[in-house]
């Protein structure tokens, strides 16, 4: 049985990034490229860019 590591999270018809699970079992939020170069956080309190 194969389990999901991450998802992708879709504004619309936009991918604006991934959530993914990491190695020491915490949550992580990638932003794609075109998403940084676009300047829209979608929570630049919780999931700032880095």
């Amino acid at each position: 049985m194969s389990s999901i590591k991450s998802v992708e999270v879709w504004w619309g018809d936009r991918m604006i990034g991934r959530l993914a699970l990491t190695r020491e079992g915490l949550c992580a939020f990638h932003y794609p490229a075109e998403q940084l170069s676009a300047g829209m956080s979608i929570s630049p309190f919780e999931l700032p860019f880095q």
